[in-house]
């Protein structure tokens, strides 16, 4: 039995992954331009984008130009899991990154390029193919999101549209799959807005004027919000 919330097992744990990785002759180069994974990110009031990063392979450091997902940036400050600042993060190092521009998805692959305008241009091309493939897939369909909409109404079948915030990159994507596995013979559930953070003003201003419900999970309104 395993538990990283009671500790349980942890140890044993351990022991097994070191036995494996030697057995194996498992070894990462820590010379290598670094690149690993996001865990998780989440957008701090006082310190802006947080993104936890696995390194996988290479060294990451201070000052390195990285990209994630559509989200790319400088390395401003690295947190280990102790709390304390590091300047750099080895091979299966997991560190707190500082420094991103935006928020970045969980389990989006992390690398180091050579400057900040190549950071931005990778960034921004897988942005690109994202959007590309959303629209492949939503053209693929026999229906149109406005057919659906069309017959909702024609079945008097209630539309609720829903715009989600909540404090981490994760529970954006664990609510948005649970609410996708809703019936909709009911009620019709429409995400129209999803985000990492506090729910600001633009987000009320989205809700009165499309009709919206706003569901916020572990954040809270800031401002005039």
């Amino acid at each position: 039995d395993v538990s990283a919330k009671a500790g349980t097992g942890l140890d044993d744990l351990l022991d097994t992954l070191l036995v494996v990785a030697e057995l194996e002759e498992l070894e990462a180069n820590p010379d290598a331009e670094a690149s690993g994974v996001v865990i998780e990110s989440r957008l701090d009031p006082g310190r802006g984008p947080v993104v936890s990063v696995l390194v996988q392979r290479g060294t990451l450091r201070v000052g390195d130009t990285l990209f994630a997902g559509s989200e790319s940036g400088r390395v401003r400050a690295m947190i280990d899991h102790l709390g304390e600042r590091v300047d750099e993060a080895l091979p299966g190092d997991p560190v707190e990154v500082l420094g991103f521009s935006g928020v970045p998805g969980a389990g989006e692959h992390v690398r180091v390029v050579e400057n900040d305008r190549e950071a931005r241009r990778l960034a921004q091309e897988h942005d690109t193919r994202t959007k590309a493939e959303a629209i492949a897939r939503r053209s693929g369909r026999k229906k149109s999101f406005q057919d659906v909409f069309a017959e909702a109404r024609e079945a008097d079948i209630p539309e609720l549209q829903l715009i989600i915030k909540a404090d981490v990159a994760g529970s954006v994507e664990a609510l948005d799959d649970e609410i996708a596995r809703l019936p909709q013979d009911e009620v019709f559930v429409d995400i129209i807005s999803r985000g990492v953070g506090a729910i600001t003003e633009s987000d009320v201003m989205l809700a009165s004027a499309s009709g919206a419900v706003i569901m916020g999970f572990n954040v809270r309104p800031v401002g005039s919000a």
